[in-house]
């Protein structure tokens, strides 16, 4: 809620030099945002970190899986702008069931695709070395006994 209050407030006062420039930083911060919400719930329901810790490491998988961020981001604006491309040419043609029937499946393309962007950054940093971690606890465990 914060980011839209700052960007309706710097949209409106957009001019000067100051104000532009905070415009387009509150962009960048919506940006990383939405991109850090690829990696909070699997994080959530994976691990068990406090609210800060998911934060930070949904930080730093943003920045680490920039490239598969970015296409992500496009998969998902292009799977937008494909269903409101198809819902104007159905409106026109006075056909209505396009604008009901992304309701059904809308949203879990969506998370599939923010899903096959975010697991693998996660499973590389966080999922395989507590694997390994575990795995040589066990080895040296057994060679102990």
């Amino acid at each position: 809620m914060v980011l839209v209050v700052d960007f309706l407030h710097f949209y409106s006062r957009t001019g000067s030099y100051g104000n532009d420039v905070m415009y387009f930083m509150i962009i960048a911060v919506a940006i990383i945002y939405i991109v850090m919400r690829f990696y909070v719930y699997h994080m959530m329901l994976t691990f068990d970190l406090s609210v800060r810790k998911i934060l930070k490491n949904a930080l730093i998988f943003t920045v680490l899986g920039i490239k598969r961020n970015v296409l992500a981001i496009l998969g998902l604006v292009l799977f937008l702008a494909i269903h409101i491309v198809l819902i104007k040419v159905f409106l026109s043609m006075g056909i209505t069931i396009p604008i009901i029937l992304p309701f059904f499946y809308a949203m879990a393309i969506m998370k599939f695709i923010t899903t096959y962007a975010a697991f693998p950054v996660i499973e590389k940093y966080m999922i395989t070395p507590y694997k390994t971690e575990d795995v040589s606890d066990v080895s040296e465990t057994v060679e102990e006994t």
